[in-house]
This record gives C-alpha cells, sequence and structure tokens, in this order.
C-alpha cells in the first residue's frame, strides 16, 4: 500500500519512497542508511536510527495534544496501548507544565482557603 503526499513507507524489508526523484520504488535499505547517516554526519546532529526518529516523532506528536487514535494510525498499530507505552516518552518540558498546573491549582486552593477565613 502506497501512501500519498510523498510519504515513506517502512517496512521490514524495503523502504519505498514516493517522490518524483525515485518514482516510488523499492530503495535498498543499507544504502538508503548510508545517505541518511552521510547527510547527518556535518550537521552535528546526534547518530540516531530511523527506528529513534520513530519514537521521537510519536513522543512530540502525544507531547503537542494529538489524540492517540491519530497517532496510532500513523504508526500502524493494531491498538493504541502499543502506541502509548512503548513509543511515548516523558519530555522534561512536560513534566514542566504539570508543575506549573499544580502550583496554580495548590495557589488557587490556597487562596479560596484564605478568603473563606
Amino acid at each position: 500500500m502506497r501512501q500519498a503526499g510523498g510519504a515513506i513507507r517502512v517496512t521490514a524489508q524495503l523502504i519505498d519512497v514516493n517522490s518524483d526523484e525515485h518514482l516510488g520504488g523499492p530503495l535498498d535499505p543499507a544504502n538508503t542508511l548510508k545517505r541518511y547517516y552521510s547527510a547527518l554526519s556535518p550537521t552535528g546532529l546526534p547518530r540516531v536510527t530511523f527506528h529513534d526518529l520513530r519514537h521521537t516523532a510519536t513522543t512530540l506528536m502525544a507531547s503537542e495534544g494529538i489524540p492517540v487514535h491519530l497517532i496510532q494510525a500513523v504508526l500502524g498499530h493494531a491498538n493504541s496501548r502499543t502506541t502509548m507505552d512503548i513509543y511515548t516518552h516523558v519530555l522534561s518540558t512536560d513534566l514542566d507544565v504539570v508543575r506549573d498546573r499544580m502550583d496554580a491549582a495548590f495557589s488557587r486552593r490556597h487562596a479560596a482557603k484564605q478568603d473563606a477565613s
């Protein structure tokens, strides 16, 4: 099943690229990985695998509030538990949001108690 709009579909054996350059044909995974690392090298970014990028994309989608059923569809998972339990990770910025919301909640409760006294 080919994805529309220049998407990449990764299977266990092949990577299909739907683009004008490659006309949607299968690419050799080893050569694709070599080209990817070659392009990544001069950027100074860490050398991460495509699978690491999949985890990162999933975590960012969840952090941005994209509904789980949509993330599950993007990843092609049969159930959302796989998506949430294995592919999403906690970002420190998400923990900051939790801290800030808890601070605000305690402040409101404290202020309400003071007003009631």
